[in-house]
């Protein structure tokens, strides 16, 4: 066993490699690239199998064992508005909402991220609409998406 004096003059004459050679940089980058595609790949297989997993569990709607529990939630999004519904139901209003709609394009008051259009889809700007309609109306012709959100939470 060297004394502490004998190991830093060993050091001195034998000093420990760099852990970061600077000439082995782009090897480890590369193998680092190399295992973070196989972990994208890995979590990819670990998500579809859960996936899986889930689908078959609401279908045959074994949501719970004796540890844990499969939660549902719903998450409701914006209401959508069908253009089509409405042109059917309320054709003059509609030539209105149309004439709206291009009224405020010329003034150019509507940025690109809240365009006020038909879109061929028939997407409906919803403030302009609920005041030429009546929100009742547009609420009539409209839908409130919904999204199932599953959880596996422990049981208590």
């Amino acid at each position: 066993m060297m004394t502490p004096r004998e190991e830093a003059e060993d050091l001195l004459l034998n000093p420990l490699p760099d852990t970061f050679s600077d000439v082995m940089i782009p090897t480890r980058i590369a193998a680092l690239d190399v295992e973070i595609a196989e972990t994208i790949d890995k979590l990819k297989d670990l998500q579809s199998s859960r996936d899986l997993l889930l689908d078959h569990a609401v279908k045959t709607n074994h949501m719970e064992d004796s540890t844990f529990k499969i939660e549902v939630n719903i998450k409701y999004g914006a209401r959508v508005a069908s253009g089509e519904k409405l042109r059917e139901n309320y054709p003059k209003q509609f030539s209105l909402y149309v004439m709206a709609i291009a009224n405020k394009k010329l003034r150019g008051i509507v940025d690109v991220a809240e365009k006020a259009t038909i879109d061929p889809d028939g997407t409906i700007e919803l403030g302009i609409a609920d005041k030429i309609f009546g929100k009742k109306n547009v609420d009539a012709c409209s839908v409130i998406p919904e999204t199932k959100v599953y959880n596996v939470v422990k049981k208590k």
